[in-house]
């Protein structure tokens, strides 16, 4: 049901976000871009789970904004053939 699948990515930081930590502002991007996604043939993205490289931040002479190549892994919700689940409603007001 639950699998962690493994993303590159290219992610932007714009100059506002310069002064915060760094793993913040990308964690918050990855979740901004990916959660509550369907990823095609990955499937349902529910939120970050943790960074596996980080790459050094590039700041381009035209643009301002730091742009950096990241590999993280997702929280991937991929529901199988023949998989049950069981749901459960309290009601509702």
């Amino acid at each position: 049901m639950y699998v962690l699948a493994v993303i590159e990515d290219k992610l932007t930081t714009i100059p506002e976000f310069f002064d915060r930590q760094r793993s913040e502002v990308l964690i918050e991007q990855i979740e901004v871009k990916y959660s509550n996604k369907v990823i095609l043939d990955v499937g349902l993205c529910i939120c970050f789970y943790d960074f596996l490289q980080v790459g050094d931040a590039y700041i381009y002479p035209s643009e301002g904004s730091a742009i950096q190549e990241v590999k993280f892994r997702v929280v991937i919700f991929r529901p199988f053939v023949g998989g049950r689940l069981q749901i459960i409603n309290n009601g509702s007001k």
